[in-house]
């Protein structure tokens, strides 16, 4: 029996695979925005914002030259992105059940044996 596999999402016909990678980024700095928790999502949060407000146009992966190759108007993005709430980081299964290990308590073990020590 074979797991079953998650479905990559459909390309959007006629995208370059430029643009795909500048969605990415986008799709990326979006997230970012509003990040909160750590100071370190604090950290991306802050570039995140800073870079969609920038009008730099100077390379291919600048907010407004994505947004011009993506058929977005930059500042329709950056009110969305001015509404949008933080929300907290989410963390992964695993990292969720080691905190409630830890917030548990040891756990008791088996009796050791006895050290043969000399």
């Amino acid at each position: 029996m074979t797991p079953e596999r998650a479905q990559p999402e459909p390309r959007r016909p006629g995208w370059t695979w430029v643009q795909h990678l500048q969605a990415a980024v986008l799709v990326g700095a979006l997230e970012d925005v509003g990040r909160i928790g750590s100071a370190r999502a604090l950290r991306l949060a802050a570039a995140a914002r800073e870079w969609v407000a920038s009008d730099a146009d100077g390379h291919p992966f600048a907010f407004v030259v994505i947004c011009g190759s993506l058929a977005l108007e930059p500042s329709a993005v950056r009110r969305a992105v001015a509404t949008r709430a933080p929300k907290p980081r989410t963390l992964s299964p695993r990292l969720l059940a080691w905190r409630e290990a830890l917030a548990e308590g040891p756990t008791p073990t088996a009796t050791a044996p006895a050290c043969m020590c000399l």
